[in-house]
């Protein structure tokens, strides 16, 4: 039976009529399906990925409002709440004070507010259980959305599902940010303004209040809910429609929007400034143009580019040509382009810690439409559809990688990972916006005869990896010899390697005075391993030095970026003027039948079952595989519980920690912990083997010590359960290690974690 829908007339209330009587089971399918598939992922991104960055400290401003029913985190910090959900003692609050020294968020206070029933009802489980509802909300009016601009049933359903389990979608669904419910808001913003000539007393009171609250979750979202108030009151008003609610709401938006703002002003004047801000005014000159010209070119970022994380998002450039030919549909790229926006002057996506380009997040579901759209008009073509399932691959693989490699996305990136597997160059292949740093040495010039240095920077943390050119402007006597020895330069990374070293003599700065060369940063982790600047001077003639700039190289900031998208943008024009439309569909969108529905159902039931199966089982087993090694190697063992065990041994390995991990939080109690191990080899020695141990939290707090013996194994080559009752005082991140002394060859097959008693 066919579910796409028939052409309809422009109107928004004649496509209501013709769309909206079968789009609500669809909606609910779309919706289900994403609860069920992040549900499915909850435990397992729950235990593997940790709370980091901003995600702590959201999450303790949570934990004051339900314990002490206040936005003061003093006593929570001091209090350690935070080792409820972080795996260390190590924390730098993020706070500002007010006028009486009382310690507040340092940020906004609309996503602790949110969450905080939720973390009432659950901890940080309860909070992603609470975000994967909202991602299921997401999804269904992603789908109302998209269903509203295509008028397919088919194309909406596989844009809103491929989307929601894309990057980067998907990852913060899983990460206590404000993006997911900011694109929800927008989401549905959005889809109000564009379903009716006139709201519903309904419509309008949620299109207030996503308005109302926008703001109060990031003052990045201010400008976007000031274009969605306007396009409200410019919609309705366009059309005449001044009669009933149309007047009031399109006002009211308007006003809410600004004293919206207004408040959140008014709260930062009652603040100390805060550390860093997340979005910093552009300089002016050189860097503020090249900002706006390498703009778009932050889609094709190899590390955080939206089209390098999630390739499906190429295919909105084939439907948006069919937004021309709608009414106002035009107005779903709007929050896009204003973000992109705001993203090229505030310098690119580079903050501490974000998956992918996290500034983008919010206003990517509306976008569901135009790939929508592109189904609609090129689903004919078996040419087109092995493109987009390309696409669709790729994007989901990504998602996998990213699932099961939590700190890829800070450590290294996808370009490299794909690298590494195939040995293809790729990062020589694709575009990097890389970033700029200006240093400024003493002005005074450095004497004949004297060694001094110049500048020895601090982490230069504004330069990301990717390629630079280094430019250095010196003043030095005439007449000197080409090979006189005049500076030396030298770039590292923070704690050793080194990227780039040249010393500069008289023929380098011969002509206009200038050095320029080009290197590149090869370290992605621009936080744990930044690059730092040596420069010296020689002593072989006096010299004065100017600043030294790192910028971009324009091959692979402008030129290569430019190209990617003119050429996908051609490939998307060619594609509309040689292939031919698809047929129109017939019939209208039916109703999902009664077995549809009985299938949502055990979908949904499945998914909540395996959740509250695998957060209540008794036992939790880690594989020695699975946890962190400082010595030894994976091999395969019939009689180890997964088929592989991990080996140490003395031929090969110092005294060193074989396992540790996997810092995951449990509750405060009594457990029994048992290491399953052999001997590969009888060993006739009374002397410790090993030490096993159980620490508290990533400091390596210790709560029990145990050594091993020959005399702990009643035969060799033959696992045994040595076995561990420890006491954890209080909710914390806790760490199962064999200490390895370098003795005698031991297999670590797993360790098995179950509590016996709560904590009296």
């Amino acid at each position: 039976m066919a579910i796409e829908a028939a052409p309809t007339r422009p109107r928004a209330t004649t496509r209501e009529r013709a769309l909206g009587w079968a789009a609500p089971s669809w909606a609910v399918l779309a919706g289900v399906t994403v609860l069920a598939g992040y549900l499915l992922l909850l435990p397992f991104v729950a235990r593997t990925w940790r709370a980091t960055g901003d995600e702590p400290h959201y999450l303790l401003a949570a934990h004051s409002l339900v314990n002490d029913a206040d936005f003061d985190l003093a006593n929570n910090y001091a209090n350690l709440d935070y080792l409820n959900f972080y795996f260390s003692r190590d924390i730098v609050p993020q706070v500002r004070l007010n006028a009486a020294g009382q310690q507040f968020l340092n940020h906004y206070p609309g996503l602790p507010l949110l969450i905080a029933p939720a973390y009432a009802l659950g901890g940080r489980f309860g909070v992603l259980v609470f975000q994967s509802m909202v991602g299921a909300l997401l999804a269904a009016v992603t789908f109302r959305l998209a269903l509203l601009l295509s008028g397919s049933v088919t194309g909406s359903l596989l844009a809103t599902l491929l989307l929601a389990f894309s990057p980067p979608l998907l990852f913060y669904n899983f990460l206590v940010y404000p993006e997911l419910p900011a694109a929800f808001l927008i989401t549905l913003a959005l889809y109000l303004i564009l379903a009716r000539d006139t709201p519903t007393p309904g419509a309008a009171l949620a299109l207030l209040l996503s308005l109302a609250l926008l703001p109060w979750l990031n003052r990045r979202f201010v400008g976007l809910a000031l274009l969605l108030a306007l396009l409200a009151l410019w919609s309705w008003r366009r059309r005449g429609s001044w009669r009933g609610l149309v007047t009031p709401v399109g006002g009211t938006a308007l006003l809410l929007v600004l004293a919206s703002a207004a408040g959140l002003g008014w709260l930062n004047s009652q603040l100390t400034a805060p550390v860093r801000a997340d979005i910093i005014a552009p300089p002016t000159g050189v860097e503020f143009v090249s900002r706006w010209l390498r703009g778009l070119g932050w889609l094709v970022d190899q590390q955080r580019g939206l089209f390098i994380f999630a390739p499906i998002y190429v295919l909105a450039l084939w439907g948006a040509p069919a937004l021309a030919r709608r009414n106002r549909h035009w107005f779903v790229l709007l929050p896009f382009l204003a973000s992109m926006a705001q993203i090229s002057l505030a310098g690119g996506f580079w903050i501490a810690w974000e998956v992918g380009p996290r500034f983008l997040v919010a206003v990517l579901p509306p976008l569901a439409g135009l790939l929508a759209l592109a189904w609609r008009r090129f689903r004919r073509s078996n040419v087109w559809l092995a493109f987009a399932g390309v696409l669709a691959v790729l994007s989901l693989l990504n998602s996998w990688i990213v699932l099961t490699h939590f700190e890829l996305p800070y450590k290294a990136s996808l370009p490299i990972f794909y690298a590494d597997k195939t040995g293809l160059p790729l990062p020589d292949w694709l575009p990097d916006m890389a970033g700029y740093a200006r240093l400024s040495p003493p002005d005074d010039a450095t004497p004949a005869g004297e060694r001094r240095v110049l500048i020895d920077s601090g982490p230069l943390t504004e330069l990301p990896f990717g390629h630079y050119r280094l430019t250095l402007a010196g003043r030095v006597p005439p007449g000197l010899p080409a090979d006189a020895e005049l500076l030396r330069l030298s770039v590292k990374q923070l704690g050793g390697g080194q990227v780039f070293n040249h010393t500069i003599t008289a023929a380098d700065l011969a002509g206009d005075g200038q050095f320029t060369t080009r290197f590149t940063n090869p370290t992605p982790d621009r936080w744990r391993t930044p690059l730092v600047l040596h420069l010296s001077a020689a002593g072989a003639a006096e010299v004065a030095v100017a600043d030294v700039l790192f910028s971009p190289q324009p091959w692979y900031a402008l030129a290569l970026p430019l190209l990617s998208l003119s050429t996908l943008a051609l490939l998307a024009a060619v594609s509309w003027r040689l292939i031919e439309p698809g047929a129109p569909a017939t019939g209208r969108a039916v109703r999902l039948p009664p077995a549809a529905w009985a299938g949502i159902a055990i979908i949904l039931a499945i998914a909540i079952g395996y959740v509250a199966f695998i957060e209540t089982r008794p036992q939790r087993v880690f594989p020695a595989t699975g946890l962190g090694h400082f010595v030894g190697r994976e091999i395969a063992d019939p009689a180890a519980t997964g088929g592989t065990a991990w080996l140490v041994d003395p031929a090969q390995d110092p005294p060193q920690k074989a396992i540790f991990g996997p810092f995951e939080i449990f509750d405060a109690g009594v457990y029994r912990v048992a290491f399953r191990l052999k001997l590969p080899q009888q060993v006739d020695s009374a002397q410790e083997l090993a030490r096993l141990q159980v620490n508290a939290t990533a400091n390596f707090d210790e709560l029990l010590t145990q050594p091993i013996r020959a005399a702990d194994f009643s035969a060799a080559n033959l696992y045994h359960d040595l076995v561990l009752t420890v006491t954890n005082p209080r909710r914390q991140a806790l760490s199962f290690e064999v200490v390895y002394l370098g003795v005698t060859p031991l297999v670590i097959d797993r360790v098995a974690v179950e509590r016996i008693a709560n904590d009296e």
